[in-house]
């Protein structure tokens, strides 16, 4: 079952939280707007980290798991971080594309596949969206007794540097060089 992208897209109502891009430039010229690059964009700008709150290392890309009853379940990434208390977490994302959803029968194969490799730690399943190169919006998924539900959605718009200075400190800046 797919998820609406509506949630996901940012709108009007939506904050966004602004990134410097750090994506180097002979990297983003060849960009596109597929799950490649957004993962590409995810890690240069330490996206997941800023929405975890918290360091995060890249462990496993494209990792495949085999998990009893489902078979190879496919994870696009798997993020460790240690909490403030010093415990292990693992992030299973999903990234999708531009123009491709979120699945939540996908979310939950991330878990099992996580569960399964990483036995007693927890997982936190996030999906990734590209609304375009400039714009993530992640979301964190929860495991309910009803099954897999949106937690928390937040949205980043990466910015140059120039793009991110007020007029007065690019005048500043300009003054100093």
């Amino acid at each position: 079952m797919a998820i609406t992208m509506c949630p996901t897209i940012p709108g009007i109502r939506m904050a966004q939280t602004i990134l410097l891009d750090a994506t180097p430039r002979l990297v983003r010229v060849h960009l596109t707007d597929d799950r490649q690059s957004l993962l590409t964009l995810l890690r240069y700008n330490r996206v997941i980290e800023a929405f975890a709150g918290v360091p995060c290392y890249s462990f496993l890309v494209s990792a495949e798991t085999h998990v009893t009853g489902l078979g190879c379940v496919h994870t696009d990434e798997v993020c460790m971080a240690l909490d403030g208390c010093g415990e292990t977490r693992i992030f299973a994302v999903q990234a999708r594309g531009a123009d491709e959803a979120l699945d939540t029968e996908q979310v939950e194969r991330d878990l099992a596949a996580c569960a399964a490799r990483f036995p007693g730690v927890p997982c936190q399943a996030l999906g990734a969206q590209l609304v375009d190169l400039e714009q993530i919006a992640l979301v964190d998924f929860v495991q309910t007794k009803d099954g897999v539900r949106i937690g928390t959605v937040k949205h980043y718009r990466l910015v140059t540097g120039d793009r991110y200075v007020s007029e007065d400190e690019c005048e500043y800046l300009t003054s100093l060089a």
